[in-house]
């Protein structure tokens, strides 16, 4: 994906990966994150750093949701909602249709942002490392 690919797909004047974060999850049997549609449309870009599995966290997305949720969120800022009362966090039955991605490390994931997606659980003397970064639409 060169950066011809990254405007058609968000715009010109779209912002390109400019904040790169590391992460290290140890926490064993919580959530990662809640599972979630970003408020804010972003193409991220993911790296394991270590191999990754569900018993470590692998991180989860449910295909296809990025195209009722980016509609949701239109008729919700079209119909005078604020983006910070945005309802973006998924119900029962879209959880379930969330999958694990596993990878290697160095596995690159990218996504769009407006699509269903949590981090995993980790298990007891687990860890995640993960790089990621977002490339926002111009605003």
């Amino acid at each position: 994906m060169g950066p011809a690919d990254l405007r058609r797909y968000l715009g010109d004047g779209c912002s390109f990966n400019e904040a790169i974060v590391c992460t290290h999850e140890r926490r064993p049997l919580e959530p990662i994150t809640a599972p979630h549609f970003d408020t804010i449309q972003a193409l991220k870009f993911f790296v394991y750093l270590l191999d990754t599995n569900e018993r470590n966290g692998a991180f989860r997305y449910a295909p296809g949701t990025h195209v009722a949720n980016a509609e949701a969120a239109r008729l919700w800022l079209a119909r005078g909602g604020r983006l910070i009362d945005l309802p973006n966090v998924a119900r029962a039955d879209e959880v379930a249709q969330m999958a694990p991605i596993c990878g290697t490390a160095g596995t690159l994931l990218i996504f769009d942002s407006n699509g269903f997606h949590t981090g995993g659980v980790l298990q007891p003397g687990e860890e995640r490392r993960i790089v990621r970064a977002q490339s926002y639409p111009t605003p």
